[in-house]
């Protein structure tokens, strides 16, 4: 049974010479993957429909007749969009996906290709499904009430990226609010009859005046019953939007909002000078109070790592969505679970660790397994042990998960692996060196995580937020314009990389490792809108002027 962040969602979306599958056609198609919760993948392109495209959508969309008759012949696509759709675990999806599906599924067709059955899942019924009723759910009103930029509306490819982005906000809000944890849950209740449940409470509507009068700024929210118990504990990066939900007096599409609501007096709320912090703030108030509404939401973590184990004196490789105090080393997180598993397949075709049940407890020797004969292990089972040869070999796959990132520049080390036969290994259409670049951005110890994230705050304002991570933890934070002068960011610079204090934030009952999870979670959700600069050991000056460049060139969405 998978959870919903363990489908592959190809989100779909098509310009069209006209209304009906049968008699128009496709002139530009996009694709974008969504895995764990970010895409993965896009495609897109242009697709000659030997008609007419009239004017009006011709307008709307800017595609015109002489680009469509220099595009693509369709038979020259079909191919590359079953591809996608065949993805392990795929889900097509689409913002009123009925229309994209049998465009799609003609352009198959027509292909002489049989379009897979696969699961459907429709961003506009899971809008219409939890959204107010008075918000409008096509693509452009959706982005901005998630905040999402949109570039090349009325494109394939602009609409295609939208939608992906909403879809991902609409299954987190299913998580939180509906407490749905896996596909088969979300799929059903896309269809499902959309309920109204009134808020039978005296105090709904003077709730609501005081969390309209809140700021919208980021922070933490607390919920208390009458008897003063905290009942419920979020944080939002707008707490005015965020609280306000709760308090509707026409009632909530959320049977939990609905609970929390009818029983809460009063709120207090707390604001933070960042979205992270606000998220570190709620995990340790949470662990301490352990609100009854918090225990609903039981999240696991969709981002996996990879663990090398230290339990014995022969470690082995796993995939791991948590991380314990446990002696391990963790490499990550990885951006989805399909690319943590083609990292693993590397690593089990190219080094010999242990792949088997192999006891090293055991007091007598066993036979040899297959692994062994084949060379594909480094553990003599049938034999004598080898622990400095059998530690070699660990350090050699240390080396490869904690330092690719940087080899991609400057070249891999050969005496580690060859990078162009690892590359045949993986997917034909992506090559090891994209997926590296789009996945991974920095050495993957998460105690080797040096760095620098800026942020976007306001566009109209031009200021960024600046976030100092020292050894894959949040240390501090502050705000400043993109042309402002950087000494502030020198001297924090000193403080936290250029002396061998271990600073980390002060106190908080969130354990270590939480913390460390909760960081290197949101840096992998952000990182596509943010710019990560990695310490790296880099001289005190070059690395400056590496931040300098990277606030002065920053480009706001």
């Amino acid at each position: 049974m998978k959870t919903i962040w363990e489908q592959s969602y190809i989100v779909t979306d098509v310009e069209t010479t006209g209304h009906s599958p049968f008699e128009h056609r496709i002139s530009e198609i996009a694709c974008v993957v969504v895995e764990g919760g970010e895409i993965v993948r896009e495609y897109s392109t242009l697709i000659n429909p030997h008609q007419t495209i009239p004017p009006y959508i011709a307008n709307m969309t800017g595609i015109s007749n002489k680009m469509a008759s220099n595009a693509p012949e369709e038979s020259s696509i079909c191919s590359i969009i079953d591809e996608l759709l065949s993805r392990s675990n795929a889900v097509f999806s689409a913002h009123n996906i009925e229309f994209d599906w049998s465009f799609a599924k003609q352009l198959l067709q027509r292909g002489g290709l049989q379009p897979p059955a696969l699961p459907m899942l429709c961003t506009l019924k899971l809008a219409r499904r939890m959204l107010p009723s008075d918000l409008k759910k096509n693509v452009g009103s959706l982005s901005q009430y998630f905040n999402i930029p949109v570039s090349n509306r009325h494109r394939a490819l602009g609409d295609a990226r939208a939608t992906a982005q909403i879809l991902i906000e609409l299954m987190e809000m299913a998580e939180e609010d509906f407490g749905i944890k896996y596909f088969h849950e979300l799929e059903n209740f896309q269809n499902s009859k959309s309920q109204v449940f009134k808020i039978k409470s005296e105090n709904v509507s003077k709730l609501k005046e005081i969390s309209l009068a809140l700021p919208t700024s980021s922070g933490i929210y607390k919920f208390f019953d009458k008897d003063e118990n905290i009942i419920f504990i979020g944080k939002s990066k707008n707490l005015r939007a965020k609280v306000s939900t709760y308090f509707c007096p026409k009632g909530t599409k959320s049977k939990r909002h609905q609970n929390i609501s009818k029983l809460t007096q009063h709120i207090e709320t707390h604001e933070t000078q960042s979205e992270l912090e606000a998220i570190l703030l709620e995990a340790e108030l949470i662990k301490e109070h352990k609100p009854h509404f918090n225990k609903s939401v039981n999240k696991k973590n969709r981002y996996p790592y990879i663990k090398i184990t230290n339990s014995d004196d022969f470690p082995k490789s796993t995939i791991s969505y948590e991380q314990k105090e446990d002696g391990a080393k963790y490499f990550g997180p990885f951006s989805n679970s399909s690319f943590a598993q083609e990292i693993q397949k590397i690593i089990n075709n190219n080094f010999r660790l242990i792949k088997c049940d192999f006891d090293n407890q055991a007091k007598t020797p066993k036979k040899s397994c297959i692994y062994r004969e084949l060379d594909k292990c480094a553990l003599p089972c049938d034999g004598p042990e080898q622990k400095e040869i059998y530690k070699d070999e660990v350090t050699k796959v240390e080396r490869f998960l904690g330092e690719v990132s940087k080899q991609m520049v400057g070249g891999l080390d050969s005496t580690i692996y060859n990078f162009n036969a690892l590359s045949k290994k993986l997917d034909n259409v992506l090559s090891l060196g994209k997926i590296f670049s789009k996945s991974i951005q920095a050495p993957l110890l998460i105690e080797n995580n040096n760095l620098i994230v800026i942020s976007p705050e306001s566009k109209r304002e031009q200021t960024l937020d600046i976030y100092f991570i020292k050894r894959g933890d949040f240390v501090s934070h502050f705000r400043i314009g993109k042309f402002s002068d950087i000494a502030r960011i020198k001297s924090e610079v000193d403080v936290v990389f250029n002396n061998n204090n271990n600073i980390f934030s002060n106190g908080g009952s969130a354990s270590k490792i939480e913390r460390l999870q909760i960081v290197s979670s949101w840096m992998n959700k952000e990182k596509e809108k943010c710019k990560l600069v990695y310490h790296d050991e880099k001289k005190k000056g070059a690395y400056l002027e590496e931040v300098r460049n990277a606030i002065r060139n920053f480009r706001f969405a």
